[in-house]
């Protein structure tokens, strides 16, 4: 009996360190995808209503990548090889940009657009 309490001991300790030693780095570092998860909320700076049908890209023109807000002005999306910056645009605000910080591989970024006064 004791030797099964012994053994139930050293599992217990050896699951302890595991959970400690993966809590420890990062998923870039543990992950070999490199992907990189991204959401938030996109919202007028004065209502504070949501944006629905907001552009999310990687850059600030109308090539490439590229996903839309929801009713509730909320987006989600993952990239693969990562990314610095988001964009989000849409008709009647001012474009406006977001920047990972280096080493997240959860981002999220609430945008506050400014409406365009042209």
């Amino acid at each position: 009996m004791n030797t099964n309490i012994n053994n139930k001991v050293v599992i217990l300790v050896f699951l302890v360190l595991l959970v400690l030693l993966l809590s420890a780095c990062d998923r870039e570092t543990c992950c070999s995808d490199g992907s990189t998860g991204f959401s938030g909320f996109v919202t007028d700076s004065i209502s504070d209503l949501p944006i629905d049908s907001a552009r999310i890209s990687l850059d600030d023109t109308l090539k490439g990548f590229s996903l839309y807000t929801d009713s509730t002005g909320f987006y989600e999306g993952v990239m693969f090889g990562g990314f610095d910056n988001l964009f989000v645009q849409k008709s009647g605000y001012i474009t406006k940009s977001g920047k990972r910080q280096s080493g997240q591989f959860v981002v999220r970024i609430d945008f506050r657009l400014v409406p365009d006064s042209n």
